[in-house]
């Protein structure tokens, strides 16, 4: 006698339930082991590589590009293995997000200074932010120092990939002074930082709107320098990898959930008290996580020029303020769809 249909069904949905549990498992398993792979392949390759002998003549590609362009200003404060490791995970993210999600980046015109460099301030939501931070690099050609938690690097995989990436140790008994210092290092030198400025991950119901307390150390590393910020706001990565689970959402590639990220510039002037720069990054991240569809199409977000852009923080008091002329924020840039996804 067969089964009645209902109790049919529940067995067909447990076992589709049941295997799709072990190809997450399966393909999560690949992905960290071969991406250690190829990052302990990487490391090894440029550090017996790194130092040329003295005997060796220097020879000068032809197609070097000359000193002062915007190549060299995107690789300034970065060294190879932190450059290659990061293109590497770019790759991998990539080649992963065919079963995860889609990715539409904001464009961003990026050219770090030296005496100033860059600051890149993101929401934090899910463990996927990171990957698709390391996409949003690949394309806008920087390679920043990025922010992790201290109590990471004790870790005998994870630690190499983190300094791989030339990542800061921050946070967990790690004293600020020294993380500060370090990060200023990189900005001084003219290198980019990343930060997620509201320190961990929280779940909805912590948030206040859409987005979490912001701690104060973006508007003490910016003020010290007049260090730009491009804010950028992701959406839907928690919905990719929620919180509560230790493994990303698997999806056919047709079925697959968006992730977004919107960017715009704020310029901040040297000397700014850092609570007013902190503030400023609060009340520009959550105008983008607003912000529903582009606002323009093919256009792309670029630096503040210093001499015709001059920030007063003062002017913008309110977040209606925040897009109007007067406070010099450039507009949410358009999307666009990688090409891979």
């Amino acid at each position: 006698m067969a089964p009645p249909t209902s109790d049919r069904a529940k067995v067909i949905g447990a076992g589709r339930d049941r295997i799709s549990a072990i190809l997450q498992r399966i393909s999560a398993v690949l992905v960290f082991a071969l991406s250690t792979q190829v990052l302990r392949l990487i490391d090894r390759s440029l550090t017996d590589t790194s130092a040329p002998a003295e005997s060796e003549p220097a020879v000068t590609h032809r197609f070097t590009r000359p000193p002062g362009t915007s190549k060299d200003r995107a690789t300034q404060g970065s060294s190879r293995t932190q450059r290659a490791a990061l293109v590497i995970a770019a790759l991998l993210t990539r080649l992963a997000f065919l079963l995860i999600a889609k990715v539409r980046i904001g464009d961003a015109d990026v050219r770090p200074v030296a005496g100033r460099g860059v600051i890149i301030a993101s929401n934090h939501r899910s463990l996927l932010d990171f990957f698709v931070a390391t996409i949003a690099f690949r394309q806008w050609a920087v390679y920043p120092h990025t922010f992790a938690r201290a109590d990471f690097f004790a870790r005998p995989v994870l630690g190499r990939a983190l300094r791989l990436v030339g990542a800061i140790p921050a946070g967990c008994g790690r004293d600020a002074s020294v993380t500060l210092s370090q990060a200023c290092e990189v900005l001084h030198s003219g290198g980019v930082i990343t930060i997620t400025p509201e320190g961990e991950m929280l779940a909805p119901e912590e948030r206040t709107g859409e987005l979490g307390k912001l701690r104060g150390g973006i508007g003490v590393m910016s003020s010290r320098h007049g260090t730009p910020i491009l804010l950028g706001a992701l959406k839907n990565t928690d919905k990719a990898w929620p919180l509560d689970r230790r493994t990303p959402l698997l999806h056919l590639p047709w079925n697959r959930p968006t992730i977004t990220a919107f960017v715009t510039w704020l310029e901040v002037q040297a000397g700014t008290p850092p609570a007013d720069v902190t503030q400023r990054v609060d009340q520009g991240l959550r105008a983008l996580l607003e912000t529903a569809e582009p606002t323009q199409s093919g256009t792309r977000s670029r630096m503040p020029n210093r001499s015709r852009h001059q920030v007063s923080l003062s002017r913008c008091q309110n977040r209606g303020a925040l897009r109007s002329a007067s406070c010099r924020w450039a507009q949410p840039t358009a999307l666009h769809h990688a090409g891979w996804s």
